[in-house]
């Protein structure tokens, strides 16, 4: 009797040691959808007795959500707007991919900008870009002003401005923002380099200048551990 005892009393610890080295179900987290896109320049301004500026947004890329059309990018060699806005060379360009390494980058830029009428430079730089990316981590954006300034040169740019700087002239009467970010309803960034807003000489309107939206979404799924073999268990 005590040896069927003994027995039982073996197996139950055998079995409880079974149980505790099963292992638990697995995680996987993998991206199943992107958001991305970039334009260059978006133009609406308006000359009293003049003409009626209106570009853009152009040039515009755009992902697929399942980022089957990635990459993507446009470009456009200048802008000239009768003279008053002017600009070299404007790109926009996004990439993205799914699954768990998945990803989203954008990114905008123009180059040599000048906005002036009525005998002042409004705004000019070299280099107006954004940029961002998203993917499992989260999102960021960046935006870089090379050589720029407002109001004749009266009003410095910083080069890297921190998200969402605004930057007031009385006179004239223009806002800048900078390095605009703003999160979208889905979870995307929207990073915006320059936003110039005007109302004054008889000139009104907005300018939106390079452009990158960044976004993911993200799965996780449960995986079961597929079978274990068992052990046989041998008692005296």
């Amino acid at each position: 009797m005590k040896v069927l005892q003994r027995s039982f009393v073996a197996i139950g610890v055998v079995g409880l040691l079974s149980l505790a080295s099963l292992p638990s179900d697995a995680q996987t987290t993998e991206v199943t959808e992107v958001t991305g896109s970039a334009f260059a320049a978006n133009i609406a301004v308006t000359i009293v007795g003049g003409p009626a500026l209106a570009f853009g947004p152009e040039p515009f890329v755009e992902l697929a959500p399942d980022a089957s059309n990635s990459p993507q990018a446009d470009s456009l060699l200048s802008l000239n707007l009768s003279d008053i806005i002017v600009s070299d060379t404007l790109n926009a360009e996004t990439s993205g991919a799914l699954g768990p390494e998945g990803f989203v980058e954008s990114s905008s830029s123009v180059e040599d900008f000048f906005f002036g009428a009525f005998e002042t430079a409004f705004l000019s730089a070299d280099v107006i870009e954004s940029s961002c990316r998203a993917d499992l981590e989260g999102v960021t954006g960046t935006t870089n002003l090379a050589e720029a300034s407002a109001v004749d040169g009266t009003l410095a740019i910083p080069v890297s401005p921190a998200p969402n700087t605004v930057i007031d002239s009385p006179d004239p009467a223009l806002t800048l923002t900078l390095n605009r970010q703003v999160e979208n309803a889905d979870g995307s960034l929207e990073v915006t380099a320059l936003v110039l807003e005007i109302e004054t000489q008889g000139i009104s309107g907005t300018i939106e200048l390079a452009q990158s939206v960044c976004g993911v979404v993200g799965e996780t799924e449960v995986v079961p551990p597929g079978p274990v073999a068992a052990e046989p268990v041998f008692t005296g």
